[in-house]
């Protein structure tokens, strides 16, 4: 008797998940709100001068096949390279690609669903989900791939203002239609994929990106740049002025901080679960933006297109923050900052990253955490799992039949948001319910 898994999500998590499901004998259910679901918000709404953050050699939904993107890749037509850093729209294509072979090699055990869960309730024989449209869905097993919590809203008082945009990816105009001057918040990834929108030909309105530190991604290095020989890895510390300590000796040591934080990847969630509470708390303060904009990096294409932006006075980069906002004219929004200087902006972007539970959690997190099904993990950054990924409700309770893959794991786990780890965590999460399959 096969295993019934309910997947919650049909972005990169939620293929990875069926395909892996499906190819180890289970039975799966695949819920999401688009008609036409794999390539999610992330690469479902990216533009063809929007590139991949990582090269196409890590990328493959196919633990024991590194070269299954780029299989896919030139027999698509658009042939690229293992260094190479692919348009986001062809990796989105990839993974409808992905989901559809899952569909036609083993149509008898997924079934894919359109629509939003409201709600879930684990029991003892199983999850039954509850619709929004009021329809109602019955597994084994409930995984939640809904990706990241929705970002922070700085400027809560301008909500309902039709030159705020508060999520660009699901902003119904064309991003290089926005009335300028157009003020961006963040200067992270989001911001630099958004300014080059806005930017889109000879458009002279100017740009301006803010946030705390007025930190940007740095850049990949080019294919044809050799990077250094291996570094030494530190052990995990419970002071995280001594690790640190020897993550800036390895730098100076080699002289090359890419290969460094390359290096450090595979054992990031070991080095920050060893870390005490109050190390984490003090990275979180004083640290993450600066691990950040060198672990998560521009491709070298979009880096030169992104420094061209502002070394030609059209884009302004600035360490700043809103102090207050004037919204009375429906045509323009006025702006006070911290540092005396004032401006009137024709829209103003919302490009700040995930924000912290409760407030940012999508509707179904949301009740799950008011249900008490749930609780709120470590500093707020996701939802309380176990090693498993599996949820941890408010009394404490291991939920045997509720898991969690990416995103939601933030604060158990640092490293749980790009490709490989979470094609790890899907591959583990299969391996465990197979396991569940053959004792059934």
């Amino acid at each position: 008797m096969s295993t019934t898994t309910l997947v919650i999500g049909g972005g990169a998590a939620g293929v990875m998940l069926a395909r892996r499901l499906s190819r180890s004998g289970g039975d799966v259910i695949l819920v999401d709100p688009s008609a036409d679901p794999g390539a999610g918000v992330a690469y479902g709404t990216a533009a063809p001068w929007h590139l991949l953050n990582s090269p196409a050699a890590t990328m493959s939904v196919d633990s024991e096949e590194a070269g299954h993107f780029m299989t896919w890749a030139d027999r698509a037509g658009s042939p690229i390279g293992a260094g190479d850093f692919a348009p986001r729209p062809l990796y989105g294509r990839y993974l409808r690609a992905v989901l559809a072979e899952a569909l036609s090699d083993h149509g008898d055990r997924v079934r894919l669903v359109t629509g939003t869960v409201a709600e879930l309730r684990p029991g003892r024989d199983g999850v039954t989900a509850r619709l929004t449209d009021g329809g109602v869905l019955t597994a084994d097993h409930a995984i939640i791939a809904t990706g990241n919590p929705a970002s922070q809203h700085p400027l809560p008082g301008l909500a309902d203002h039709p030159r705020y945009v508060p999520t660009p990816w699901h902003h119904s105009e064309p991003l290089r239609d926005l009335p300028g001057p157009v003020l961006l918040i963040g200067t992270g990834l989001t911001a630099v994929d958004v300014a080059l929108s806005v930017a889109v030909g000879e458009r002279a309105d100017p740009i301006t990106a803010i946030s705390r530190h007025g930190l940007v991604p740095a850049g990949h290095r080019r294919p044809d740049e050799v990077a250094a020989v291996q570094t030494r890895t530190p052990e995990p510390d419970r002071s995280l002025a001594r690790l640190t300590a020897e993550v800036r000796r390895s730098v100076g040591d080699t002289g090359d901080w890419r290969a460094v934080v390359d290096g450090l990847r595979p054992r990031v969630d070991q080095l920050w679960e060893g870390l005490s509470d109050e190390g984490r708390e003090r990275f979180l303060a004083h640290l993450a933006r600066v691990w950040e904009v060198h672990r998560h990096r521009m491709a070298p294409h979009v880096a030169a297109r992104f420094h061209r932006l502002r070394d030609t006075g059209r884009l302004d980069l600035r360490a700043d923050r809103i102090t207050a906002v004037h919204a009375g004219d429906p045509g323009h929004i006025g702006v006070e900052f911290a540092s005396g200087v004032s401006g009137r902006y024709g829209t103003i972007v919302n490009c700040t990253g995930p924000g912290r539970l409760p407030g940012s959690a999508n509707p179904l997190v949301a009740r799950l955490l008011a249900d008490g099904v749930a609780a709120i993990g470590p500093f707020r950054l996701g939802l309380d799992v176990d090693g498993n990924g599996r949820l941890v409700g408010a009394d404490g309770w291991v939920h045997e039949r509720l898991w969690t893959i990416g995103a939601l794991r933030r604060g158990r786990l640092w490293e749980t948001t790009a490709v490989p780890e979470i094609r790890a965590q899907a591959d583990r999460i299969a391996g465990a319910l197979t396991g569940s399959v053959a004792r059934a």
